[in-house]
């Protein structure tokens, strides 16, 4: 159903513009992967050493194609630079983000704060939200784990990840505002607009019932929920693992806007020029401080402004996302270092995480 959707909005857009729209192309490629990747999955489940070995690391790999719609397409929607049509960005904004548990209304509004006040310990609520006030205003925070053992939590806390993505849109549906944690506002000076929060709890309340609906044909059908969770729900929930691991280092180890301080994205923000696979599945989003040094740069454009920005950004010398994870956990690397610089002891870290 989500294929031939998107297909029919593929025909609309080249008929009204004239041209295959670029924002189009990407979505029914990336449906196209995960086609391919479901035929695949049934090789691969017949054979016994494909079966504890390529179909695992497929899997997971489908896992990521799911979460790349809710970070990367999502994203490109948002900002309205996927398509030249206003609704056909918005309507498939909300389509994209329920197979993947974000709420896209929700993010757009975050997100909003979040480039206007980028690594801005008062004001950006990718900080408020997880960092409590004095780690916010520890000389040497850069944006990290405390140690280690919460670096790798990141990845396998998936409780967690879900709880945040589920109560974000619960709350929202009650008329209750909520940063990202899903639970609590942080922003100390900035709360949405009464207009905003209406349009938020309708959106939450329409996206409830979606899930509802999802959840309750499959009982109609024998294996229906077997085939849901396998399809959809347990890759999905896996997909956090790899998306989180090119997602963790955008804004790590940059510049940390304390009171007064300006918002350079030529410091604050981190590029990474990976692979082409990585590229293509994540819009390009891997060129982080070029997108938010110019937002409304289209995805499919962001590597022609990686080049002309080559010289100017001060956070792109690391060109692949597991050196990047390694600049964390590394001795001496980002984590010891933001101890080091905060007074702060392994020990001591540990003994906050418990």
């Amino acid at each position: 159903i989500g294929f031939w959707t998107i297909t029919l909005f593929y025909l609309y857009a080249r008929n009204r513009i004239g041209k295959v729209s670029r924002g189009c192309s990407q979505i029914v490629q990336s449906l196209s992967v995960l086609r391919k990747l479901l035929a695949l999955y049934g090789v691969s489940r017949k054979y016994f050493a494909s079966k504890y070995v390529l179909f695992p690391a497929l899997y997971m790999f489908y896992g990521f194609q799911i979460q790349c719609f809710g970070y990367a397409a999502q994203h490109e929607l948002m900002h309205r630079t996927a398509f030249r049509t206003r609704w056909i960005n918005d309507t498939l904004l909300f389509l994209v983000s329920i197979p993947c548990f974000e709420f896209g209304k929700h993010e757009k509004a975050m997100h909003k704060q979040h480039h206007t006040y980028t690594n801005d310990i008062h004001r950006d609520p990718e900080l408020t939200s997880f960092w409590d006030r004095e780690e916010l205003e520890n000389k040497g925070f850069r944006k990290v784990a405390a140690n280690r053992w919460e670096y790798v939590l990141e990845f396998i806390d998936l409780a967690s990840v879900m709880k945040s993505h589920l109560m974000r849109i619960i709350n929202s549906s009650r008329g209750i505002p909520v940063d990202y944690t899903g639970t609590k506002w942080s922003l100390e000076n900035w709360r949405y607009g009464d207009e905003v929060m209406r349009d938020l709890q309708v959106t939450a309340q329409f996206q409830i019932g979606v899930y509802l609906i999802i959840l309750a044909l499959p009982m109609l059908a024998e294996k229906g929920m077997k085939e849901l969770l396998f399809y959809w729900l347990i890759p999905a929930i896996l997909g956090f693992i790899p998306i989180n691991f090119v997602r963790n280092a955008e804004h790590a180890d940059c510049f940390i806007s304390k009171q007064g301080d300006e918002i350079n994205c030529l410091r604050n923000t981190r590029s990474c020029r990976s692979n082409f696979i990585v590229r293509h599945l994540m819009w390009n989003m891997n060129f982080h401080a070029e997108h938010h040094l110019y937002p409304m740069v289209p995805f499919y454009n962001l590597p022609k402004l990686s080049d002309l920005l080559e010289e100017s950004l001060e956070h792109n010398d690391i060109k692949h996302f597991l050196n990047v994870n390694w600049e964390y956990v590394k001795r001496d690397g980002w984590i010891d270092q933001q101890n080091k610089e905060s007074g702060r002891t392994a020990d001591d870290s540990n003994k906050k995480l418990l």
